[in-house]
């Protein structure tokens, strides 16, 4: 799901907070939801799930889809975890649940 959203505004797993809001506003300017609905709708979902990464791990890690593996969920997400994206706290409370 992660790799899909990224797909969707156009980045790398390695893009930051301001990287993906400055890209969703690039995107709603080019796809107006009024004259793209379908488009619109498929670039502020995964806006709403990129901009906060708590929630993205949450979603990866608990979907209801049938995940291939742990490990290929965690190494989708390794690039997050090294730049610090999603405090330490915040792992460490998901690992104890």
């Amino acid at each position: 799901m992660l790799l899909e959203h990224l797909q969707t505004l156009g980045l790398s797993l390695n893009a930051t907070g301001e990287e993906i809001r400055n890209r969703y506003l690039d995107l709603v300017k080019q796809f107006p939801p009024e004259q793209f609905p379908q488009r619109a709708t498929q670039i502020r979902c995964a806006y709403d799930f990129l901009r906060d990464p708590v929630h993205a791990w949450k979603e990866e890690l608990f979907s209801t889809k049938p995940a291939t593996s742990i490990e290929a969920i965690a190494l989708e997400l390794i690039p997050d975890i090294r730049s610090s994206r999603i405090p330490t706290d915040v792992l460490l409370s998901l690992a104890r649940s």
